[in-house]
């Protein structure tokens, strides 16, 4: 059991050490009740000081919660041991924070009674700027369609927000206006636009537009007229400064394009369409060539891209160089399966160099492929022209591979699940569409040709791997840059010693290590009551989302900091019911002293309504986040704002906030 803070000293005048003292003795004291030790406690002691408070904490810990990481609950009763640069800006809630971080509000404090909604964002790499939608207008913004797009960027004193919707609608029922990509500096984007058309491109059809920096608009869909019903132009990829854009369209832009109703892909190259495919048979449809939209189908400069087509497992340009790889590439005849060839695009390495897909077809010597789940998992070298298949295996059940998770930068590290035994430590899998959630599968991993078991998952867990063929992505499962650690969610209690009864959970794998940690679980070990998530969307959005258009980040540099939702109260300054949004964070990292990895609150903890994960930038340093809470003083509204809980951030504010 952890006791109240004996002694609380300010050694400067400053209200905020005062402040800080006081909410070092209502944890303890909250972690006192929560928490009350068995017989076998033992002592536990330390002094903290610093120019702000000197307090010293008397705290006992069973046996019990030492072995589940006592040391977390006491770091989470003291305030954070080092001077924050910004310790003037964090008052009110923000002095709860760890890691010097203070709350921004990012969006603007007067939005017309509208509710920043869901998961149309996207974060530039250092966090200074970042865009995101509303269900209505303001900022600047005309009255748009249903949608409208904002831009917020940081400034010495606050965030700045304009409305970056590209023209009043005449329909405000449209759903088909809206950003569709974003370049990383967030200087680029691609919208989709329905009638009326925002310049000479063809009416009652769909059309796509580059927005570039200064707000300008130029059209990708030029050509011919338009004439399919009910068609348009979808986004499929683009080069990292959208010079080039692939893009289907069921309309005949160009000569030699298809206009009896099916797929065909473009490429817009600096205002030119050119034909790439007509008439394939798309993997999992039956229109159409079609990208892989989120899974780096395109390489960043735009010399290489992979898309789908029925005539070749994947089709590779490279320089202006077509490769269609078919089953024709298999050299030994009597030990390959006859067919076409068909398959499924899942991912690239960063560069396009490696492209990894599935077949259920035995496309080298060595493969085992069969009819079941997608067949086994192939990599296909751009550079050697090699083919490899990676889940070789001998047993009569096959590889049935369900999924695809993802790929290192460059392409080292391949992350999936199948049915089949390929490591130490797996078991047969019974995973399928129509098997139920509670069907088990295994999770692994594969680096320079070793194959890793890393978990035991279930079909409820699909969400991590799940193939989309509309968009080709996977949902919420990531990894690292280099594919060292992966990001999961499971129910299936992958991490042995703790009963999630039956709810998700968050897991953290470190392929070096060989280990998983479970990173959402109650630090008291207690079971759990609600489910982890690395996002979800707010029940009024869910319905009117069609897609995630970019890959969120809930990870920080080398896996040293995860971010996540849960329902359930893991720390005692979680005092409200709904979902929170939650750091973990390793040991070293921060102020985390702990060999278990700390857990704290991003969210208040006191918002009468769920906060939602949002995104972060690619160090962790910004965690941004939806809430109903007024966590800074210019807050006055009662809707949904973005905050940013930033380390060394803040902004001078006129009053306390309450969370509420």
């Amino acid at each position: 059991m952890i006791e109240p803070v004996e002694e609380v000293e300010p050694v400067g005048s400053t209200g905020e050490g005062l402040a800080r003292g006081r909410a070092d003795a209502e944890l303890a004291a909250g972690l006192a009740k929560r928490y009350p030790g068995e017989r076998d406690r033992r002592p536990l002691g330390f002094k903290r000081v610093d120019p702000f408070i000197r307090a010293r904490v008397i705290a006992t810990c069973s046996a019990t919660l030492a072995a589940l990481g006592c040391g977390l609950a006491v770091l989470a009763a003291s305030a954070t041991a080092a001077t924050c640069p910004n310790a003037k800006l964090r008052t009110g809630l923000s002095a709860r924070l760890r890691d010097c971080r203070a709350y921004e509000l990012v969006s603007p404090t007067k939005k017309n009674g509208y509710d920043i909604t869901f998961r149309n964002e996207a974060v530039a790499p250092k966090g200074n700027s970042v865009t995101y939608d509303s269900l209505g207008s303001f900022a600047g913004n005309p009255a748009g369609a249903i949608l409208d797009q904002y831009l917020s960027k940081r400034t010495a004193k606050g965030w700045s927000t304009r409305g970056i919707s590209p023209r009043e609608s005449s329909d405000a029922s449209n759903l088909n206006d809206f950003y569709v990509a974003f370049s990383e500096s967030l200087s680029r984007m691609v919208v989709q636009n329905g009638d009326p058309p925002l310049d000479r491109a063809t009416r009652g059809t769909l059309n796509l537009y580059v927005r570039e920096p200064g707000g300008s608009l130029r059209l990708l869909t030029l050509g011919e007229p338009r004439r399919q019903p009910f068609g348009g132009a979808s986004f499929g990829a683009a080069s990292s400064d959208f010079s080039h854009v692939l893009f289907e369209d069921a309309d005949r832009l160009v000569k030699g394009a298809s206009s009896n109703g099916q797929l065909n892909l473009y490429e817009w190259v600096d205002g030119v369409v050119r034909l790439v495919g007509a008439n394939g048979a798309l993997a999992g449809s039956n229109s159409g060539d079609q990208t892989g939209s989120a899974q780096r189908a395109m390489s960043p400069d735009g010399s290489r891209f992979y898309w789908t087509s029925g005539t070749a497992v994947i089709n590779l340009e490279q320089a202006g160089v077509k490769t269609a790889i078919t089953a024709s590439q298999c050299t030994s005849k009597p030990s390959c399966a006859k067919g076409k060839g068909s398959g499924d695009y899942w991912m690239a390495s960063v560069d396009d160099s490696k492209a990894f897909f599935t077949s259920n077809e035995r496309l080298t010597n060595r493969s085992t492929a069969t009819s079941a789940g997608y067949g086994d998992l192939y990599e296909y070298d751009a550079t050697t022209h090699k083919l490899a298949d990676l889940t070789v295996d001998s047993s009569s059940q096959g590889t049935a591979v369900q999924g695809v998770i993802g790929s290192s930068k460059d392409g080292s590290y391949v992350y999936y699940v199948a049915n089949g035994v390929l490591a130490p430590g797996a078991a047969p899998g019974k995973c399928s569409l129509s098997a139920g959630p509670s069907a088990k599968c295994n999770l692994y991993a594969w680096h320079d040709g070793k194959t890793s078991f890393v978990a035991t998952v279930s079909e409820a867990d699909s969400g991590d791997w799940a193939f989309v063929p509309a968009y080709q992505v996977s949902t919420f499962a990531q990894l690292s840059p280099d594919g060292v650690h992966l990001l999961f969610t499971s129910s299936a209690s992958p991490a042995s010693g703790y009963d999630n009864a039956g709810h998700s959970e968050v897991y953290l794998y470190s392929a070096k290590r060989g280990t998983v940690k479970c990173v959402s679980c109650r630090p008291s070990g207690a079971a759990a009551t609600g489910d982890a998530a690395l996002a979800r969307l707010p029940e009024d959005a869910a319905a009117a989302v069609t897609a995630l258009q970019d890959a969120l980040n809930n990870m920080g540099t080398g896996g040293k900091r995860v971010f996540f939702e849960s329902a359930d109260a893991l720390v005692p300054q979680d005092t409200n019911r709904p979902v929170d949004v939650y750091e973990w964070e390793a040991d070293g990292t921060g102020t985390c002293r702990s060999s278990r990895g700390c857990v704290y609150l991003i969210s208040s903890g006191k918002s009468r309504a769920p906060s939602y994960f949002e995104d972060a930038d690619r160090s962790g340093r910004n965690v941004f986040f939806l809430t109903l809470g007024r966590l800074v003083g210019r807050d006055k509204d009662s809707n949904y704002d973005l905050y940013d809980a930033r380390v060394d951030g803040g902004f001078a504010s006129p009053s306390r906030s309450s969370g509420r």
